[in-house]
């Protein structure tokens, strides 16, 4: 049977990035059988919504706008020059 102590563990583990196997074998030895801990799991994955991690993607945006210009302005230096030269 699923209880708090079980989910808190559970989620500390998962916070740290421990693989779920991981998790599984340090909580066997502790009496808790496959199916509580399984039940855990699909508690946590039910009543936790999966947000996506803002920071992953946050600046790549305007990352990619401040490169499109450095980019079009040495191309523009570039066109300027060879019409320059050309004269």
């Amino acid at each position: 049977m699923v209880n708090n102590e079980l989910l808190k563990f559970i989620k500390e583990q998962t916070l740290l990035k421990i693989p779920k196997e991981q998790i599984v074998a340090i909580l066997k030895p502790g009496g808790w059988t496959p199916a509580d801990v399984a039940e855990a799991f699909a508690t946590l994955e039910k009543t936790e919504p999966r947000i996506p991690v803002l920071g992953a993607t946050a600046g790549k945006p305007k990352r990619n706008i401040i490169i499109f210009g450095a980019v079009f302005f040495l191309l523009s230096l570039l066109v300027l020059a060879f019409w320059y030269l050309r004269r």
